[in-house]
């Protein structure tokens, strides 16, 4: 009789490692899609940011891409370091979905960073045509009303004789 209860007790032991060992990989595949989540919108939002020439927006771009990418890489690939398995097998068609996602979002976020100079320098010009316009503006509207005042001298002079 004690030789099945310290079996059954022993079942209990391991049934209660596995399941909090299964509850704790769950919550950090969770916390990881949570982090991939928010990140997401922040990179999209700093891309954005950056190429209007905000130079804190490329740093928030560069942080944003290096956590998808290592939560992407612990989704797919586990991590030993946190002991964490990868994704059961029923998540690999999203996985899947997921990566190829990411592999487009991630060159295009490399790709405004490798740029961050070119980008800085098209926002600065930018910049100087837009502060210029309401002067170019001005001086076309003053033009224009030269060039009618001429017209209307020469219609003047015109119809006089």
């Amino acid at each position: 009789m004690v030789g099945i209860l310290v079996i059954l007790l022993g079942f209990v032991a391991v049934t209660f490692f596995l399941l909090t060992r299964d509850s704790r990989n769950e919550q950090e595949w969770i916390r990881l899609a949570t982090d991939l989540q928010v990140h997401s919108q922040q990179l999209s939002k700093s891309a954005g940011e950056a190429v209007e020439g905000n130079r804190g927006a490329f740093i928030q771009l560069g942080e944003s891409a290096r956590i998808i990418a290592n939560a992407v890489r612990a989704l797919k690939n586990g991590d030993p370091a946190r002991q964490l398995p990868v994704l059961p097998p029923a998540f690999r068609p999203t996985l899947g979905d997921l990566d190829k996602n990411w592999a487009r979002m991630n060159a295009n976020a490399e790709s405004i960073l490798e740029r961050e100079e070119l980008v800085m320098d098209l926002a600065s010009a930018s910049n100087a045509v837009i502060e210029v316009m309401p002067e170019i503006q001005e001086l076309t509207d003053k033009m224009i009303g030269a060039v009618d005042d001429a017209l209307e001298n020469k219609q003047s002079e015109i119809m006089q004789v």
